[in-house]
């Protein structure tokens, strides 16, 4: 679940939306943004090739190393996007704890190191 739009067309939009309202009411989101943030941060990505807020980020690695890592990544269960040839989206569910983030972040740092 991710807060990206508010209407999605359908009668169930504004259900969708009162519920990720109660996703986000609290410190838990914040703190796991705060947390992505220092994670990719810490890898030694550099402005250039990090974008976003909160737990929608945004990684321009180039094309080559987009592809590798997102298809390295799925190997190693994580799910994240690749809306462009040379940009990962990384966007975990509203609901994802610390133990999970830490774990993801550990294996994109291992990918990045590969690629």
């Amino acid at each position: 679940l991710t807060l990206i739009s508010t209407w999605y067309g359908d009668q169930l939009s504004a259900t969708r939306l009162l519920y990720q309202m109660y996703a986000v009411d609290g410190d838990e989101v914040a703190a796991r943004g705060i947390q992505l943030a220092r994670g990719l941060r810490e890898m030694g990505l550099n402005r250039s090739e990090r974008a976003g807020t909160g737990l929608y980020r945004a990684l321009r690695l180039g094309e080559y190393r987009a592809t590798l890592a997102r298809e390295m990544l799925a190997e190693a269960g994580f799910l994240v996007a690749q809306p462009g040839r040379d940009v990962l989206a990384v966007s975990p569910a509203l609901t994802v704890n610390a133990t999970d983030l830490d774990r993801f972040l550990g294996a994109l740092a291992h990918v990045l190191e590969q690629v």
